[in-house]
């Protein structure tokens, strides 16, 4: 039942038609009906020559969707390349903008490294350590009291 309803099964119910159609002309050519049959023959000849033209239609159809398919796809990978070509730029750029900024600061701190007293050195653990001359700047550096 759901063959009858499907596109494909209602083509061939046509196609059957149409078959019987012909068989039925032929019948009539026999009973010597020419009249009955000229009609079943023009009919059964409309219903081929309609079911060639559509097979046609549906072929060329077919092969214009194909195309567009294929247009689009082409499309679709320019876009997606394209995007792919600005992230990586964009990429670049903020990564250059960040080593700049960290090359920036790397300056900042060794400028205020050199502004600290000779006497007192920060270590990379931010412990501070006093040279041998334990002046009063140094101490105060030491707790934090330093202020210029």
């Amino acid at each position: 039942m759901v063959f009858a309803f499907s596109m494909f099964g209602k083509k061939v119910i046509a196609l059957g038609g149409a078959a019987l159609l012909l068989f039925v002309t032929a019948l009539l050519i026999d009973f010597h009906l020419y009249i009955s049959a000229g009609l079943a023959g023009t009919l059964s000849f409309v219903a081929l020559v309609a079911f060639v033209v559509q097979y046609f239609r549906q072929r060329k159809a077919e092969r214009e969707r194909q195309e567009r398919e294929a247009e689009e796809a082409t499309r679709r990978a320019a876009a997606a390349q394209t995007r792919s070509e600005k992230m990586q730029k964009a990429k670049a750029t903020v990564s250059d903008t960040v080593k700049g900024m960290a090359s920036g600061a790397a300056g900042m701190v060794d400028s205020a490294r050199s502004d600290l007293p000779e006497r007192a050195v920060v270590s990379m653990d931010g412990a501070n350590e006093i040279s041998s001359s334990g002046s009063d700047v140094a101490y105060r550096f030491q707790r934090g009291s330093y202020r210029r």
